[in-house]
């Protein structure tokens, strides 16, 4: 199936291209799909917005409502775009709906800009009580962008990335970001910077959106035992999430914001239920590895998303004091200094693998280098495997923990690696 997707693929522009022209073109030959899908909640954010989606959908299927999403990029398997109802497209599915929208492309379309067509074609056609898209690059111009009534909008956290397409300052990213909102649309949203925040709640009021911000509608604080989330003054306890970090605290009070909007909030076990069940794959989640060896894996990728993972990993080191090794791969077209940077003086050890990503790939002698340059101790590896038995050598039988980050390219590779062999990073 892999093979069949990715020789489809090829025939593709492999660059980004911002514009709604093509795709409202192509779901306009297809029937207009896009106006008969089930209510909808559109997500945007630099980071955060795969968890809060994973969030949102188990405190929905906790409450019983059949639940369709649409996020990208995938790791190991394109079908996990497409969950229809809780599960993810079948394959033979999969190639009958890209078929049926090859069949209508017009000149010039991206891969992503028909594959979201063909989403949003199936979400048409099977029955659900909920659909929760993820924008893929920024908001007003994203192909996602196309959903003209959803009945909820949300904004993650902001940061600098993707400066190419969004602009090189936080104010130029949240406008795209706010490029989401619809008319008279609720809109739920953290705290952001004020130049961002003063942004997106410009747009908000234009556009007569009433706006569920965190402070002045929501408030979450992490308890020794349980998470208190006040929802218009009044408190609820919940549970801490199933998803590991820090950072994970807001991307639940979002969750639980959007929830208590829908409705769950009349029935807070859903949500508690929800909380404690979400899984998000390579968002802080914890490996297999050799005894004496904790294995983390995340695919934070610019800077803002390495200080949230480094704010839970000096946590865990006052708790435990174990040593903190770094594998990393990064892709070209990101802040490796800024990036790296986040992490000097923490580590042990830096080890700098390659990233099999056939069109954004890295010479890790560059990265190697800026590492260097910022004082690190680096090594260059082949692999995460070999890196890794490198740290179990150089560990002298101590316990240590280690982190691979840098792209969710990478943390694709690791997942799909692993999947093939629950043993392949545990040493015998």
């Amino acid at each position: 199936m892999t093979f069949s997707l990715d020789l489809i693929a090829q025939h593709y522009p492999t660059v980004t291209k911002l514009g709604l022209e093509r795709i409202l073109s192509l779901l306009a030959r297809l029937g207009s799909p896009h106006h008969r899908l089930p209510p909808t909640i559109h997500v945007a954010g630099t980071n955060g917005k795969g968890s809060t989606i994973s969030l949102m959908r188990a405190m929905l299927e906790a409450a019983h409502k059949r639940v369709h999403v649409y996020t990208s990029p995938h790791l190991v398997k394109f079908n996990e775009r497409i969950v229809l109802a809780g599960q993810e497209i079948e394959d033979r599915y999969l190639l009958d709906l890209i078929e049926r929208c090859r069949k209508e492309e017009p000149q010039d379309i991206t891969w992503f800009e028909l594959t979201t067509a063909a989403a949003f074609l199936t979400f048409s056609e099977v029955p659900a009580d909920f659909l929760l898209v993820e924008t893929g690059v920024g908001g007003r111009l994203d192909a996602t962008n196309v959903l003209e009534n959803p009945v909820l909008t949300v904004i993650t956290s902001l940061s600098i990335d993707h400066t190419d397409y969004l602009g090189e300052t936080l104010e130029e990213i949240a406008r795209e970001k706010a490029g989401i909102l619809k008319k008279g649309c609720p809109l739920v949203t953290c705290c952001h910077p004020i130049e961002a925040q003063k942004v997106i709640l410009s747009r908000a009021q234009e556009l007569k959106c009433p706006v569920f911000s965190e402070r002045d509608t929501w408030q979450i604080t992490e308890k020794r035992d349980h998470l208190e989330f006040i929802w218009k003054g009044k408190a609820f306890k919940f549970p801490h999430p199933s998803l590991s970090g820090i950072h994970q605290i807001q991307n639940a009070g979002l969750a639980l914001a959007a929830g208590f909007y829908l409705g769950l909030g009349l029935d807070p076990s859903s949500c508690s239920k929800g909380l404690s069940k979400a899984s998000w794959p390579g968002r802080l989640q914890r490996l297999p590895s050799t005894p004496g060896i904790e294995l983390w894996l995340d695919g934070a990728h610019n800077p803002d998303g390495a200080k949230v993972i480094l704010e839970t990993l000096l946590r865990w080191k006052k708790e435990d004091g174990l040593p903190l090794y770094i594998i990393i791969g990064m892709i070209r077209n990101k802040d490796h200094e800024t990036f790296l940077g986040i992490f000097q003086s923490h580590v042990e050890r830096l080890f700098i693998v390659p990233v099999q990503n056939p069109y954004q790939k890295l010479d890790t002698h560059i990265l190697y280098d800026k590492a260097r340059k910022l004082g690190f101790s680096a090594v260059l590896s082949p692999s995460v495997q070999e890196a890794l038995q490198h740290i179990d050598v150089q560990r002298e039988k101590k316990p240590a923990r280690v982190l691979i980050c840098g792209s969710l390219y990478l943390a694709g590779e690791v997942l799909a690696e692993e999947k093939l062999s629950s043993r392949l990073f545990i040493n015998r």
